[in-house]
C-alpha cells in the first residue's frame, strides 16, 4: 500500500481533469524506482472504477501534456504485447 502524491504543478494544470490528475499521481506512485511501468487500461478501469473511454482519454491527455510517454511493443505479427508508460515529470520530496 502507498500514498498518491500530486504536486502543485499538476494540481494547477488547467488542461487536466481531476480524474487525470489522480491517475497521474497513481502512475508516478507505482513507477518509483522503475524506468517504465506496464499497467493496462483494464487494470486502471478496475482500480478506479472508470470506463475504458475515460482511461484512454486520460492517458492520451497526460501524453499530450508531456507528463508521460508511451511505447507500444508488438510481436512479429504486429500484435500488441505490451504498453510501456514512462513518467516524464517527477518532483523532489521534502
Amino acid at each position: 500500500m502507498f500514498n498518491i502524491y500530486i504536486p502543485h504543478i499538476i494540481i494547477d494544470n488547467e488542461n487536466l481533469t481531476a480524474t487525470q490528475k489522480i491517475i497521474y499521481g497513481y502512475l508516478v506512485s507505482i513507477s518509483k524506482g522503475k524506468e517504465y511501468i506496464t499497467i493496462t487500461n483494464r487494470e486502471l478501469t478496475e482500480k478506479f472504477n472508470l470506463t475504458r473511454r475515460t482511461i484512454v482519454t486520460a492517458i492520451n491527455n497526460l501524453e499530450k501534456e508531456q507528463l508521460i510517454d508511451r511505447k507500444i511493443i508488438k510481436d512479429e505479427r504486429g500484435q500488441v504485447i505490451e504498453r510501456r508508460i514512462k513518467v516524464l515529470i517527477l518532483w523532489m520530496t521534502a
